[in-house]
Formats: C-alpha cells, sequence, structure tokens
C-alpha cells in the first residue's frame, strides 16, 4: 500500500546564474548555467525527489 502525500509549498522561486569556471572575474566570464535557486524552489524539488524516490 502506498501513502500519497499532497505538499503545498509557498514563496518565491528564481533561477540562480552562475559562472561555469571559477577563478575569474565577472569581465572575463564566457559562459554561465542556470541553476534552480531561492529556498521555496529547493524545498519543492526536494519533496517532488522524495515522492518519486519511494514510488519506485
Amino acid at each position: 500500500m502506498q501513502n500519497a502525500r499532497d505538499v503545498v509549498v509557498k514563496g518565491r522561486s528564481g533561477v540562480d546564474v552562475h559562472p561555469l569556471h571559477g577563478e575569474v572575474g565577472l569581465d572575463d566570464v564566457e559562459t554561465s548555467g542556470k541553476f534552480l535557486g531561492d529556498s521555496t524552489a529547493n524545498v519543492a524539488v526536494a519533496a517532488a525527489d522524495t515522492s518519486e524516490s519511494q514510488n519506485a
């Protein structure tokens, strides 16, 4: 028997942009990556990952 849970996460989510290569100044950045940002988004993804791993 599976236990289903609904999770509602309320708050601001966003995207962080970071240089893909470290040790360079902002003027020298050539490539960057987008990553999940803000704690609300992190909590939502963690809850979804936990749910998926329990249903597998």
